[in-house]
């Protein structure tokens, strides 16, 4: 004789098991009865993990980058009394690196614009469309054998950007940077600055152009850099570098690298398990930087690959 018992859901409280005692008679057909009982233990369910890799594959993406080099005399200075490389020098090779860094990620398309008071074509500059990386990075070898001269005129460098730009045909991101070692050259130049920054941020926003960034070598006043940071219809905060390693550091913290999917896909059917009480995934822990769900927008966790060792 075969029989089965079905017993009711407990809610197990701070995790300690529940101990039943089952009272169980039987009687036969001339009703003749036996009875017993025993204790059975309901164990609390718990989550259970096991390790297992997951491996995240990152598609090539295409990035469109706009340079804007300021070329003024300054930018001749050492970079600090510890690193006696021209500024010039420091940012070209800056530069270089982030360049080769988008290009790892599939291909990246530049365009370069120089820019000094002095309008000079040597110290006012700018590619002829859209230079691939290893016509960008001759491009800049020529740039760093020119004499940095004159003052800075910020409009100057932005106006050559809007007036030889050329729209990408290609569905990636583009991105301006803007580099600077000083303030306007004059009175005048820096009203004219500020009384640029709207037509600057219409080029931007009508353009499509993810975001322009304002960086400045040393102590630059940011009243003035911040004309040219701009995103998604709002201005951005600047950045000032004091070394060769602060702007190179910088430059490719700005380097997004997008996908999506499931982190989780797999690793339940792998011998991790939530339990028969119900759960979820509240956090995930990747190179000792913790992301939990209060974390997600709209469902979707972002994970900052530069707090990543790779």
């Amino acid at each position: 004789v075969g029989s089965e018992m079905c017993i009711r859901d407990r809610d197990h409280t701070n995790n300690i098991d529940i101990k039943e005692t089952i009272d169980l008679v039987l009687e036969n057909a001339q009703g003749l009865k036996s009875s017993t009982s025993f204790d059975i233990t309901i164990v609390d369910d718990a989550p259970s993990t096991t390790g297992d890799t997951q491996f995240i594959v990152f598609e090539e993406q295409i990035t469109n980058v706009i340079i804007i080099l300021d070329a003024s005399g300054s930018m001749a200075y050492d970079m600090s009394s510890s690193d006696d490389r021209s500024r010039m020098e420091v940012a070209i090779q800056a530069i270089k690196q982030l360049l080769e860094a988008y290009d790892d990620l599939g291909s990246v398309n530049v365009q370069l614009v120089s820019f000094s008071s002095t309008h000079s074509g040597s110290t006012n500059a700018h590619s002829n469309g859209w230079l691939n990386l290893a016509d960008a990075k001759a491009w800049l070898d020529t740039a760093s054998n020119v004499d940095p001269d004159g003052g800075t005129d910020y409009v100057l460098g932005l106006n050559s950007v809007i007036n030889n730009f050329t729209a990408p045909q290609n569905g990636g991101k583009t991105y301006t940077y803007f580099i600077s070692d000083g303030e306007p050259w004059s009175n005048q130049n820096k009203s004219d600055a500020l009384a640029f920054e709207d037509d600057w941020e219409a080029f931007i926003n009508a353009n499509g152009i993810t975001e322009s960034y304002a960086i400045g070598m040393g102590n630059v006043p940011t009243e003035y850099l911040s004309i040219a940071a701009h995103a998604n219809g709002v201005d951005t905060a600047v950045t000032l570098a004091y070394s060769a390693d602060d702007l190179k550091d910088h430059l490719l913290s700005t380097i997004v690298v997008e996908t999506t999917g499931h982190i989780f896909d797999g690793l339940l059917s792998n011998g991790s398990i939530i339990g028969a009480d119900g759960g979820t995934f509240t956090s995930v822990t990747i190179d000792a930087q913790t992301y939990t769900l209060a974390n997600a927008i709209n469902g979707i966790l972002v994970i900052n690959l530069s707090l990543i060792h790779i």
